[in-house]
């Protein structure tokens, strides 16, 4: 028994060897089977923390400008300012102060004139500095424009080379009127508008408006359109 055993291990180690010898090659791959079915959707997972902002990028190039709009509609009418307005104050040819020939040595050659003051309390430091003020005359019968109205500055021609120059100016308190001679009529009184009594009439505008302004479309130097415009009685 003892002599059996190696026998039929040896016989089987043969016999393995003899299978192992005799393996052939490997086959070829066999047909990819049929796509399973798709399993069931897992659930969502919980949202991750937000990442960093990123860097600003370049700011692009400007785009080329629009269209033009149409044009609004026109606004409407302003409304004109609250003026301060005179009667008619009669200036006495009397009322006028000499003014000594050579005291304005602009006039050549040197002439005399006159000057008289309207006081009225109207004309405020704030009329003075910001406002504007409408001065018109209107001539006696024995003047050379009889009952005609003008706004001032204004130039009376006589004859050749002989006018009166008429403007005004103002201070707290007053208007003053000025008659300068300019022309050659010879002295002693060449002041013709001074020879007769003549009417003024003034209209403040207060500066009470920033940025406002005077209505283009009227004409200011024609006493009637502007006492209209204004609702002053004539």
């Amino acid at each position: 028994m003892k002599n059996i055993q190696p026998k039929i291990l040896s016989f089987l180690f043969l016999i393995f060897i003899c299978f192992s010898a005799c393996e052939g090659p490997e086959g070829p791959q066999g047909i990819k089977g049929d796509t399973g079915e798709t399993g069931a959707i897992g659930p969502q997972g919980a949202t991750g923390a937000a990442g960093q902002q990123g860097p600003q990028g370049e700011q692009g190039p400007q785009g080329e400008q629009g269209p033009q709009g149409e044009q609004g509609p026109q606004g409407e009418p302003g409304t004109p300012a609250q003026v301060i307005y005179s009667d008619w104050i009669t200036v006495k040819k009397t009322d006028w102060t000499f003014i000594p020939a050579g005291t304005y040595p602009f006039l050549t050659p040197a002439k005399p004139g006159r000057y008289v003051d309207i006081l009225s309390s109207n004309f405020t430091s704030s009329v003075v500095n910001n406002g504007i003020v409408l001065v018109y005359a209107k001539f006696c019968q024995n003047s050379w424009m009889p009952d005609e109205i003008t706004a001032l500055p204004f130039d009376m021609y006589y004859d050749a080379g002989t006018w009166d120059y008429l403007f005004h100016t103002m201070d707290t308190g007053l208007l003053r009127l000025y008659i300068l001679h300019k022309g050659t009529r010879p002295a002693p009184d060449n002041q013709i508008i001074s020879l007769c009594d003549n009417q003024f009439r003034y209209v403040i505008i207060p500066g009470v408006i920033p940025g406002g302004r005077l209505n283009p479309e009227v004409d200011y130097s024609n006493y009637e359109e502007t006492m209209k415009y204004f609702n002053i009685p004539l």
